[in-house]
């Protein structure tokens, strides 16, 4: 056999026997030097001068030249036939891993030049792939890679020996061939988000199937403007008749945009956001409160400071509150302390008590409209009659979403599902330590929200 095996390794490195023989176990069993899904007898064309492992840089080098079957006999450029040699040039095309090591084919051409239009042309190699100095059986290994999500660009290009913006470049492509078209047949019932994509305020919108949990649509932004192209699909395809209800939070914009183009489609307000909104008020009342109390002590003690335990309970509060009052109270591991502490203080009891409330109202699934909007109306009550200022105005806020609450209890529609995607979002982020092309991002999250049921083109 003509081929020749060089290990490029230091002396006292005792790999260097595990690769020599298991090379040389591959040449003289299989007469060809196997890695993965194909040989280096599969260049045809070519012929294999030399191997070189080098087992301190990592990396395997593959050196061949064209075989004499391999010639250029008519000028691409003008087509005649009086070519002659002028030389040769060598090109580095990267393969797929050999022995789990990056690998480089070096490639020694021949030159022709042609005598009677002067150019100078050589043979491309079959195996390069266009627009790569790669093989094609390495664009292809690259993309299989990619069927898992959490698989990062730099894992895959330092595995491969292939820069960065090559492999993202492919994975890209083969996910837009994927996800040309996104079948929204039989979709009733969308969830409808905004998520943080980078620092000052950037946004970008998500819409989902909040049955199947698949990604339905992706956009830069928040506004109108960005979203309307995914309604104007469902209207191409005759498929906004079809929603019947849409789970959001109380942005304006998004329940605007849903009734002017689905017709159908009943607007749930989402209980987490509401919460979330409600909580805040009650921490403006815990801070406010806990800033009397510590005044209060620290004017009883003698030395001027709070008590350690006490500033500590006081800190507690803050999580506590966003429970339920009753769970707290009933609770074993809540200090005694911290729970007179809150019964005490009758702005926080009340604050808490209300919350409580609030989230029953979206639990009453069995009840009618009617007695939810009764239900509505009376907490809305309660929250004018506290005599605290932010409750009130939350309360006055509140009473143009009733209907929307009503509708997200009878529909049992929210955005759980979507906040668990948002999740996802955050980590697939901070796995790729942040994306330059958003498009790329939003490729990868239809890739990881795919569905319990992915629907097929039909």
């Amino acid at each position: 056999m003509s081929n020749r095996i060089r290990i490029l390794s230091s002396d006292h490195d005792n790999s260097k026997y595990f690769f020599d023989e298991k090379l040389k176990h591959a040449l003289e069993v299989n007469q060809s030097i196997t890695c993965f899904n194909g040989s280096f007898d599969l260049f045809f064309g070519y012929k294999v001068d030399s191997v070189d492992v080098d087992l301190i840089n990592h990396n395997v080098t593959v050196v061949l030249h064209e075989g004499e079957y391999l010639n250029l006999t008519t000028c691409p450029k003008c087509g005649c036939s009086k070519l002659y040699l002028h030389g040769t040039t060598k090109i580095n095309v990267a393969d797929i891993p050999f022995l789990g090591m990056p690998t480089k084919l070096e490639i020694t051409r021949k030159r022709y030049r042609c005598s009677e239009c002067g150019s100078t042309h050589v043979i491309e190699p079959e195996m390069k792939i266009d627009g790569y100095k790669m093989t094609r059986r390495l664009h292809s290994y690259i993309a299989s890679k990619f069927t898992n999500v959490d698989v990062s660009v730099a894992s895959i290009a330092k595995d491969t020996g292939v820069y960065w913006n090559a492999v993202k470049d492919i994975e890209k492509s083969s996910l837009e061939k994927k996800f040309e078209y996104i079948n929204t047949q039989g979709v009733q019932f969308i969830a409808m988000d905004e998520i943080s994509v980078g620092k000052h305020h950037q946004y970008a919108t998500l819409i989902i199937d909040a049955k199947t949990k698949r990604l339905l649509y992706a956009c830069e932004g928040r506004t109108k403007e960005a979203i309307q192209p995914f309604f104007d699909l469902l209207k191409k395809r005759g498929h906004h008749t079809n929603i019947l209800g849409a789970s959001m939070d109380a942005n304006a914009g998004f329940a605007s945009i849903v009734k002017d183009n689905c017709p159908n489609a009943k607007i749930a307000l989402d209980l987490y956001h509401m919460v979330a909104n409600f909580n805040r008020i009650i921490d403006i009342i815990r801070c406010r409160e806990v800033a009397k109390i510590r005044a209060k002590l620290a004017e009883e003690s003698q030395t001027g400071k709070v008590n350690k335990t006490v500033s500590a309970d006081l800190k507690r509060i803050k999580w506590i509150t966003y429970r339920s009052y009753k769970d707290v109270l009933s609770d074993e591991n809540v200090r005694e302390e911290v729970k007179a502490l809150i019964k005490a203080n009758e702005s926080i009891s009340l604050a808490c008590i209300l919350a409580d409330e609030l989230r029953m109202l979206w639990r009453d699934k069995l009840k009618s409209p009617e007695e939810i909007r009764i239900d509505a109306t009376n907490w809305v009550k309660k929250c004018l009659a506290s005599g605290i200022k932010e409750i009130e105005e939350f309360g006055r806020k509140f009473t143009k979403h009733i209907e929307n609450i009503i509708h997200a209890a009878n529909l049992g529609l929210s955005n759980s599902v979507l906040e668990g995607c948002n999740n996802r979002a955050k980590k697939i982020l901070a796995i790729s330590y942040g994306f330059r092309d958003l498009k790329y991002y939003f490729l990868k999250l239809f890739q990881a929200f795919q569905g319990k049921n992915q629907l097929v083109k039909s």
